[in-house]
């Protein structure tokens, strides 16, 4: 596994992916909470459902749009449509979140509290935003962070690079290698380097990335994080 030859330097700002990085598991953790969402429904939604996932799968929307664009596709109408998303979206939340109490990393809490003395905390994710502060909430570790980026629900649409944006003006940082963000999945290592901020990779076995031969710093998990800061 790839590990730099010093620790980093000058790091003030820790930026984190929520999925696979707080908890232990991305893409799967979501997946069972969808098949249990869809488990007593039709065929044809359960089809419908992983067309607008897989349609959605680059981070390009929340939960709200996958449900809205199913049920769209489904010939809900308009009168009932904006209730049955919501209605879902709760369903589908409460489900994540009897996944996640068990799936957060063992050590995460000890770990922010240490983390906090020293640097500033951000959660960087494509989940729901509204989701995010809830789960963060309900698991306690909502107040190690400065604040908790997420897809938002409403709003102007924003990627994982405009969040580093955003932090490096409310930090008032103008080198981003002083910004380190942890990420386990393509799309976190992009958008660091789009903004030329440090980046760690978090490997998992949704990723692959052990057996991947990747160029950038790699750690199995927080723990090992601790090492390089």
């Amino acid at each position: 596994m790839n590990t730099p030859t010093t620790p980093f330097k000058n790091i003030e700002v820790l930026s984190f992916d929520w999925d696979g990085v707080i908890t232990r598991h991305g893409e799967i953790l979501k997946q069972q909470a969808w098949d249990s969402l869809a488990a007593s429904e039709s065929t044809k939604f359960k089809k419908m459902l992983a067309q607008k996932r897989h349609d959605f799968s680059s981070g390009g929307g929340s939960r709200y749009d996958i449900l809205r664009h199913t049920f769209e596709a489904l010939g809900l109408s308009s009168l009932k449509l904006a209730k049955k998303v919501l209605e879902y979206a709760a369903r589908y939340q409460s489900e994540v979140m009897k996944l996640m109490v068990s799936d957060v990393r063992p050590d995460a809490k000890d770990l922010l509290s240490k983390w906090q003395l020293s640097y500033a905390l951000y959660v960087n994710s494509s989940t729901a935003e509204d989701w995010l502060r809830l789960a963060a909430g309900d698991l306690g570790l909502k107040g190690f962070f400065k604040k908790i980026y997420g897809y938002p629900a409403f709003g102007a649409r924003r990627n994982k690079a405009d969040v580093l944006r955003l932090i490096m003006k409310a930090e008032g940082i103008t080198d981003p290698k002083k910004i380190l963000h942890i990420g386990d999945s393509e799309n976190d290592y992009k958008a660091a380097t789009t903004i030329g901020c440090s980046f760690v990779g978090v490997a998992n076995e949704d990723n692959g990335w052990k057996e991947s031969g990747v160029s950038f710093p790699l750690v199995p998990d927080l723990w090992s994080l601790s090492k390089l800061i």
